[in-house]
């Protein structure tokens, strides 16, 4: 998995591509979004757009996030999921967690 980050309107977008799965870029995002709370900006956006595959260890990294925000005071959007990954965080319920947008367009607009 790849991960590009971007900021824009004191948001955090972290674009992900390719497969969520255990692996070394597991603890780059968290990092990521450690330093960043850090700097006290407390708006992410997590970008499913790219994401191929995604394993119940790929959901611990993605739930991890999300109490770090969470903890922090901050919020946490997840954007572009295909109809696979909606119907995986349904069936989790997930879904009942994070706040899911369309696009990140939308995910920005909500949080500004």
């Amino acid at each position: 998995m790849d991960i590009n980050v971007e900021k824009k309107n004191n948001c955090v977008i972290l674009k992900l591509n390719g497969n969520l799965i255990e692996g070394p870029e597991s603890n780059e995002f968290n990092n990521i979004i450690a330093e960043h709370l850090k700097e006290n900006i407390k708006n992410f956006i997590i970008d499913f757009g790219d994401i191929k595959y995604i394993n119940s260890t790929g959901l611990s990294i993605i739930f991890r996030g999300y109490l770090s925000v969470h903890k922090a005071g901050g919020k946490y959007k997840i954007a572009n999921l295909n109809p696979k990954l909606k119907n995986l965080l349904s069936i989790t319920k997930l879904n009942t967690l994070f706040d899911i947008e369309e696009s990140i367009e939308k995910a920005i607009l909500s949080l500004t």
